[in-house]
């Protein structure tokens, strides 16, 4: 009895110690992978836990309906490939995170969809990380021998474990929210205060400028050139101040049945001409009309295919696809290019206004279309790119 009663002890101890430190890291101000990474460290270090020294934990992406596996330990190249992204119901891990309750299998059974050459004998934890109103954050994913036997105070452990890390991820969430929100009302006085100083002054020079180039019309045809010069520089600085203008003046605006396929094929007859030996090639899916504002989509999808006409340098082909998630109720739009691609650093910095690689670009444009999809229509873009391989934009919108 005094043995078990001291391994016990132990045991408590080893629990208490480690919940200690995984609250301790929930203060800390460290990245999130940072921590994710941590706490994975701490929960397979524990003895009494008989866990493996390997496992992932997940975040869920809910515009894409996936699991993404973002910490991981010990797992082998071939296993991080392949479960780099599980959707709901799919494995353990997405069976956990679709049905909201712990998944135990003490060996490899007909629930492992995911299976590759090498995999090992072993079973799982698969614990779903829920917010405080229960929606779905994440899985923690731990490995145990085969045939190990399912206990409930582990289960419990890991649990709150899980619950923990839920609190990290929800204040992450938190701060990415009032970081942009500081972003977006810094941006607004700024613009304000650039409007009203340089809007007038720029209206004074135009006007002089037109009747400057009146009266030199027959006269100097050099110096006609130069007056035309400032003309389309006042134009230009006009330009940016609505695309700046227009940025933080975006709302939710009155939405009518769209053709998301129809629109396409206007922006593309609307720059059709841009460049001759750039190929576009249309693979237009079966789609339903969708709620949304038109003018706004159309703003959004110009802005890409300029972006992928203008990344391409000579000869080279734009990829226009469209296809319908029925089980989702949204459409996917797919632009691809095939021209210089995006660094891995820039992909990072593309949604922010100002932010631009080209010349003369005024840095708004995707900033704008992210906003658009994102906060009024409440859709996803994702980017996939590689510098000098091309690059594509997916664009996914709730049908309603």
């Amino acid at each position: 009895m005094p043995n078990k009663n001291i391994k016990g002890s132990k045991r408590d101890y080893e629990m208490l110690e480690t919940l200690h430190k995984i609250l301790h890291l929930s203060l800390e101000e460290s990245s999130i992978d940072k921590a994710m990474g941590k706490i994975l460290d701490f929960i397979v270090s524990i003895p009494w836990l008989e866990v493996e020294s390997k496992g992932s934990i997940f975040l869920y992406d809910d515009k894409d309906g996936v699991l993404i596996m973002k910490a991981h330990k010990n797992l082998s190249k071939e296993h991080q490939k392949k479960c780099a992204r599980v959707k709901l119901g799919e494995c353990l891990c997405g069976r956990a995170a679709k049905e909201r309750c712990v998944q135990f299998a003490d060996c490899e059974d007909a629930q492992h969809d995911s299976k590759y050459k090498g995999i090992g004998p072993h079973g799982h934890y698969c614990v779903p990380v829920l917010s405080s109103d229960k929606k779905v954050l994440g899985v923690v994913d731990l490995y145990v021998q085969e045939r190990h036997l399912d206990d409930k105070r582990k289960e419990k452990f890991i649990k709150l474990g899980a619950q923990v890390l839920a609190s990290i991820i929800e204040r992450d969430k938190l701060k990415r929210s009032l970081a942009q929100a500081e972003k977006n009302a810094a941006i607004g006085t700024m613009a304000a205060s650039v409007a009203h100083e340089l809007r007038n002054p720029l209206g004074v020079i135009s006007i002089v400028a037109y009747n400057l180039k009146k009266k030199l019309i027959d006269r100097d045809e050099t110096l006609v050139e130069k007056v035309d010069m400032i003309i389309k520089k006042v134009d230009e600085s006009d330009r940016i101040m609505n695309d700046l203008l227009g940025y933080l003046k975006l709302r939710e605006t009155k939405r009518t049945k769209v053709n998301i396929n129809k629109l396409l094929e206007q922006v593309v007859d609307d720059i059709a001409n841009k460049k001759k030996e750039v190929k576009v090639t249309k693979n237009f899916g079966d789609l339903p009309h969708i709620k949304a504002n038109q003018l706004q989509l159309f703003q959004v999808f110009l802005n890409m295919i300029k972006n992928a006409y203008e990344a391409i340098t000579g000869e080279g082909e734009i990829y226009i696809g469209t296809s319908h998630d029925v089980e989702k109720e949204l459409v996917e739009i797919s632009i691809r290019d095939t021209g210089d691609g995006i660094s891995e650093e820039n992909k990072e910095k593309i949604t922010d206004p100002f932010f631009t690689t080209k010349t003369g670009g005024t840095g708004l444009g995707l900033a704008i279309s992210f906003r658009i999809i994102e906060e009024i229509h409440h859709g996803r873009i994702r980017v996939k790119s590689k510098e000098g391989e091309g690059a594509e934009f997916v664009v996914k919108i709730p049908i309603k």
